[in-house]
């Protein structure tokens, strides 16, 4: 499939789009006057705690862009978009493969979810994988589980409005019925506890995918965020036989590039990355190699494109714009030569100001490779800006109508490409042979 060459888009880093409520970008930014604050370590609170998050102290040095993630940029941006546009995602079965919402770090209070949850579905989605924990925050059984009960909760008090899913069966279930199906998803393996078969507890807890690196070196492999990445560990190897077996998706998100392509050659079954970008657009450390891509599409799998700003874009905008997306989008179906591995995985998350603590307090978790010097401090200044998937997505579509492609190919970047790779993977094969069942930590090599 031929798609326009990239310098045909139209992006412009100093547009003065998208609106911000009646406020252009570039006048929110000549506002000032924002005084600094500062940000401390962050803790992972217990999972029952209600209370909202309170605005940084201002003892840093850092110059936020706002007083709170509400008056942000990025949490006020909104996105025009055509009727046509509007319609596909009303019509697709549209899937965001990580949506970022560690419980109870990433939400300002536990009332907050429903109405984030009706504007995505007034967009049009339905499902999302939610990322409820991971191991930058705290994978142990107390917070994994304490996490996922919060989602289970919500979805036990609301049956006519959410669905647990486990299979594509439950998706097209969800779909007739009007719901939007939810799945969970921790990024890192730490709550393994070094035993591979906990995966099938994992998936049977509705977990579609666990990663298996959080960006530093674990007992699975290398991490994007290292200098040195020395591939997929015996114990990695077992761990991706196993998800084969219990019916968990392989996700490299957040892992170095070998051991990314050890994945790809390990697996049976299609491997995906669930957030991130084209280092052939921009070569940040968060984003992949066009060897990973490549090998991502030859197994199958899917490549999900995010809207992370200080990772996509060089400009390392207040506001994410949809031409930058669809660069990243472009690049990707254009090296693969079809639309039928490419994904969307927003990487969104619902309230900032818990992260940016976090992000602040693990420096070699979240480095400037790639990058500007400084360019994750001014990030996090701007509440590291993720453009709102409910808001975004019909804009990014028109880039796509614009740009020629066709509906049956949007239809399949929207989530039709996840539906093969869950239908190939969720099912789970018993006759996959795990070599070895049982690790501990001082011996996974």
């Amino acid at each position: 499939m031929k798609h326009p060459d990239l310098s045909q888009s139209n992006y412009d880093e100093n547009k003065d789009q998208p609106s911000i409520k009646g406020t252009t970008r570039r006048e929110f930014l000549q506002a000032g006057g924002i005084a600094a604050a500062g940000l401390a370590a962050a803790k992972f609170v217990s999972p029952t705690a209600k209370a909202e998050a309170a605005p940084a102290k201002a003892d840093s040095g850092l110059n936020l862009i706002a007083p709170t993630f509400e008056e942000s940029p990025t949490y006020k941006a909104t996105y025009p978009a055509s009727d046509r546009a509007r319609k596909i995602c009303k019509d697709a079965i549209l899937i965001d493969t990580l949506y970022s919402a560690v419980y109870p770090l990433q939400w300002k209070n536990d009332d907050q979810f429903d109405p984030v949850m009706d504007e995505m579905i007034a967009t049009g989605f339905n499902v999302l994988g939610i990322c409820s924990s991971a191991d930058v925050a705290g994978a142990d059984p107390k917070a994994v589980f304490g996490a996922a009960r919060f989602y289970y909760d919500k979805i036990f008090r609301s049956p006519d409005k959410y669905m647990l899913v486990r299979s594509t069966d439950d998706i097209r279930q969800a779909v007739k019925e009007g719901k939007l199906g939810i799945y969970l998803i921790h990024q890192g393996t730490n709550q393994y506890q070094g035993d591979v078969k906990n995966v099938a507890l994992m998936k049977a807890m509705g977990f579609g995918y666990c990663l298996l690196v959080y960006n530093n070196k674990n007992a699975v492999g290398g991490g994007i965020a290292d200098e040195k990445d020395d591939g997929l560990t015996k114990y990695g190897r077992s761990l991706i036989q196993a998800y084969n077996k219990y019916g968990m998706v392989v996700d490299v998100n957040h892992t170095g590039n070998k051991t990314g392509l050890d994945a790809c050659e390990v697996s049976a079954k299609p491997v995906i990355f669930s957030h991130s970008g084209a280092k052939g657009v921009f070569p940040s450390f968060r984003n992949m190699t066009d060897e990973l891509i490549k090998a991502i599409a030859k197994t199958g799998g899917v490549c999900s494109m995010y809207g992370t700003g200080a990772y996509i874009d060089p400009s390392n905008p207040a506001v994410v714009g949809p031409e930058i997306l669809f660069k990243h989008f472009d690049y990707m179906c254009q090296l693969i030569g079809k639309a039928d591995n490419v994904g969307y995985g927003s990487d969104f998350i619902p309230d900032m100001n818990k992260t940016m603590e976090l992000v602040m307090s693990k420096a070699s978790a979240y480095p400037d490779m790639g990058m500007k010097p400084g360019t994750t401090k001014k990030a996090i200044e701007m509440y590291g800006p993720t453009a709102n998937p409910a808001r975004i997505l019909p804009a990014l579509v028109d880039q796509f109508l614009n740009h020629g492609y066709a509906e049956k190919d949007i239809h399949k970047i929207l989530g039709g490409n996840m539906m093969r790779v869950f239908d190939e993977c969720w099912k789970g094969d018993p006759n996959v042979k795990v070599e070895e069942e049982h690790f501990f930590y001082n011996d996974r090599t």
